[in-house]
C-alpha cells in the first residue's frame, strides 16, 4: 500500500508541477495537512517504452540520513510535449476527490459537466458451472443513443451475496488501456439500491430488478440505455474502459467490459 501512495504522490507532483496543466475547479491543490504522518518507503520504475524513452530512473535514498527522498531522471527518443496524455493523473485526483473518510466513494452521483458516449459492452467469459447462460448486445436506440440488451439465467440461488468489482483504466496517447486507476467493489444489492447509473428505471423493460438473484429464472433488460447524470463529476476527457467481474464467495462468476467515450463540447 505504501509502495503505491508513494508512486501516487509522484505522479500528482509531476502534474502538477507540469506548465502546460493548469488545473479547473472543483480541484483545490493548495493541500495543507497536520492530520497524519506518512513515512515513504520506495519507488520503483516497473518498466517503460523503450520506443519512446531511452531511459527513466528512480532511485530511494536517505536524504540527511534520515529522510526518505527520490532521485529521477528521464530521456525521450522523440519529442512528446504535445502529446503526452495526463488524463490518468486527472482520473487519479478525482477519485481521491469522491472518496470519503472509509475509503469507500461517495455514489450518490450528480453530474452536467459533461457528455459521455457510450460505445460498446463486451461479455469475456463466464462460469459456465454456474451459469446457464449471459448475453449482453449493444445496439442504437431510436437511432441515437446508445442501449443494452441483458439476459442471463442462474444455476443456483446467488441472494443478495453476489458482488460486483469495477476497474477504472484509460487509454493512453492512442495505445491500449494500459493505465488502470482505481478499482472498488459492492453488491449487486447496493447498485440497485444506489441507482448507479439509472439501473432502477431498468424494471420499465425487463424483469431484472435486483435483489435477491434466484436460480432457473430468465433475467433479462432490454432497452436500457445509461443515466448519464447520475456519473460521477467532474471525470477528465478521454476513452475509458470499465472492467465489471461478478464474484460469489470469492468465487469469479462473469467478466465485462464497457467502452465510451468522456467529453465536453
Amino acid at each position: 500500500m505504501l509502495k503505491l501512495l508513494s508512486l501516487y504522490v509522484i505522479l500528482i507532483s509531476l502534474y502538477l508541477f507540469s506548465p502546460e496543466q493548469k488545473p479547473r475547479k472543483p480541484f483545490s491543490f493548495q493541500f495543507q495537512q497536520s492530520d497524519y504522518k506518512c513515512k515513504p518507503e520506495r519507488v520503483e520504475v516497473v518498466s517503460f517504452n523503450r520506443s519512446y524513452m531511452e531511459y527513466l530512473k528512480i532511485k530511494t535514498f536517505k536524504f540527511n540520513r534520515t529522510c526518505t527522498a527520490f532521485n529521477f531522471s528521464l530521456k525521450y527518443i522523440i519529442d512528446i510535449e504535445n502529446h503526452l496524455d495526463v488524463s490518468a493523473l486527472k482520473l487519479l485526483l478525482f477519485v481521491f476527490s469522491i472518496l470519503q473518510k472509509n475509503g469507500r466513494p461517495n455514489f450518490k452521483f450528480q453530474q452536467n459537466d459533461y457528455q459521455c458516449k457510450p460505445e460498446r459492452g463486451d461479455i469475456v467469459s463466464y462460469n459456465k458451472t454456474l451459469l446457464e447462460y449471459l448475453k449482453l448486445r449493444t445496439f442504437k436506440y431510436n437511432r441515437t443513443c446508445t442501449a443494452f440488451n441483458f439476459s442471463v439465467n442462474y444455476k443456483i440461488d446467488f441472494g443478495r451475496k453476489m458482488e460486483v468489482s469495477s476497474q477504472i483504466s484509460i487509454k493512453w496517447h492512442n495505445l491500449n488501456f494500459l493505465i488502470s486507476c482505481y478499482r472498488f467493489q459492492l453488491t449487486v444489492c447496493e447498485v440497485f439500491a444506489l441507482n448507479l447509473i439509472g439501473m432502477r428505471s431498468s424494471n420499465r423493460c425487463g424483469n431484472f430488478t435486483g435483489c435477491p438473484l434466484l436460480k432457473e429464472r430468465h433475467y433479462h433488460l432490454c432497452n436500457f440505455v445509461p443515466d448519464l447524470s447520475k456519473l460521477p463529476p467532474f471525470i477528465p476527457n478521454g476513452r475509458y474502459m470499465f472492467e465489471l467481474q461478478g464474484v460469489y464467495l470469492s468465487e469469479d462468476i462473469w467478466l465485462a467490459r464497457v467502452y465510451g467515450e468522456v467529453y465536453r463540447p
